[in-house]
C-alpha cells in the first residue's frame, strides 16, 4: 500500500498501456520470430497472450487479435 495513491493509479495505467502495446504488436512479432526461427518464443508469447486475455474480460476484438496470432503461426510452420 502506498501513501500517494495517485502514483499507484498512474504506474498500473503505464503498465496496462504497455501491455495493450505488446499485445496488439504481437501478429507481426509472431511472424517474425517464426521467421527467424524461434518458433518456440513465439509459442510463449502468443501463451502469453492468451493469459492476459482471460484476466481483460470482454476486451473488444480480443478474439480477433487471438486470431491474428495463430495464423502467423500456421502460416510459417
Amino acid at each position: 500500500m502506498s501513501l500517494n495513491p495517485v502514483e499507484d493509479i498512474q504506474d498500473t495505467t503505464d503498465s496496462r498501456a504497455e501491455e495493450i502495446r505488446w499485445a496488439l504488436q504481437l501478429p507481426e512479432r509472431i511472424r517474425q520470430l517464426v521467421r527467424d526461427e524461434q518458433r518456440e518464443q513465439a509459442e510463449k508469447d502468443f501463451e502469453r497472450l492468451k493469459a492476459l486475455l482471460e484476466n481483460w474480460e470482454n476486451v473488444k476484438d480480443s478474439q480477433e487479435l487471438l486470431s491474428q496470432c495463430k495464423v502467423a503461426l500456421a502460416f510459417w510452420k
